[in-house]
């Protein structure tokens, strides 16, 4: 038989709830519904527009280089799907990310790198509302 008397379960509140603030995060996103440009592969596409949709965002896949300089500083967000890449799709994800960079709003960085042959790619993972999550 123990001595010790038996644990009394911890009732305080915790100081961050997960319900609460994945919920005010949500109905944020609603409110704005942000244009957020993706760049991912083919497999994944369809899962990130729905995704997106479904949160409350307008989601435009886009990759093309050409269309970047246009498009990128008008989109809220950008994600970057670097599964599968593919030779063709590099240099949008590239042009893209150096867009969003430049627009001098990045506030978190993530540090690690994709290695394509000898090059090694800093992109950016997604940036909203001004905070921009990327690699470098």
């Amino acid at each position: 038989m123990s001595n010790q008397e038996p644990q009394k379960p911890n009732t305080e509140t915790p100081t961050w709830d997960w319900n609460t603030t994945s919920w005010s995060h949500l109905n944020t996103l609603r409110q704005k519904s942000p244009l957020i440009q993706c760049i991912t592969n083919l497999v994944s596409m369809d899962i990130t527009a729905n995704t997106l949709l479904s949160a409350g965002a307008s989601p435009a896949m886009i990759h093309s280089v050409l269309e970047i300089p246009d498009f990128t500083p008008h989109a809220q967000g950008l994600v970057i799907n670097i599964g599968t890449l593919t030779p063709d799709w590099l240099p949008g994800m590239k042009a893209a990310a150096g867009v969003a960079n430049e627009l001098e709003q990045q506030e978190i960085k993530i540090e690690f790198n994709y290695q394509q042959g000898n090059d090694t790619i800093g992109h950016l993972l997604l940036m909203i509302d001004g905070k921009v999550i990327t690699n470098k």
